[in-house]
């Protein structure tokens, strides 16, 4: 089993940004998941979180859970994952100036993506089957 444990900056993912844990995380990889699974359930109920690896890139954060908070939880993950979309969409929009868009602008944008809509769904219509 794999007793790493990282605090350093990775690249992560193709962009080649840099992402820094914020706190100690240990590492398991998919080759950890064979056959040790019993020592990987006592290891993850030990720690607060782990990070599951598959070719050395992140592909989950394990958490344990128990039954009487497992809803509660699963909803702070949710809203936490929520939360970092919404960030992703803004810093999106301000990198291509859509933050500067005036209400007016706005609502045009919204007129003609109406607009069009309606053109595909009447030109879906009159398609013959």
């Amino acid at each position: 089993m794999t007793q790493r444990y990282s605090v350093t900056p990775q690249v992560v993912g193709d962009s080649g940004a840099r992402q820094c844990y914020c706190c100690l995380v240990k590492i398991f990889t998919t080759k950890d998941l064979r056959g040790t699974a019993s020592e990987l359930r006592k290891a993850i109920s030990r720690e607060p979180q782990a990070l599951l690896t598959a070719s050395g890139e992140p592909i989950a954060l394990l958490v344990p859970v128990e039954s009487g908070t497992l809803d509660e939880t699963a909803i702070a993950i949710r809203q936490a994952r929520a939360q970092l979309a919404l960030k992703s969409i803004r810093q999106r929009a301000r990198g291509a100036g859509r933050n500067r868009l005036t209400i007016a602008e706005i609502d045009r944008v919204i007129a003609a993506t109406r607009k069009a809509r309606r053109r595909r769904k009447t030109l879906q219509e009159k398609r013959p089957s």
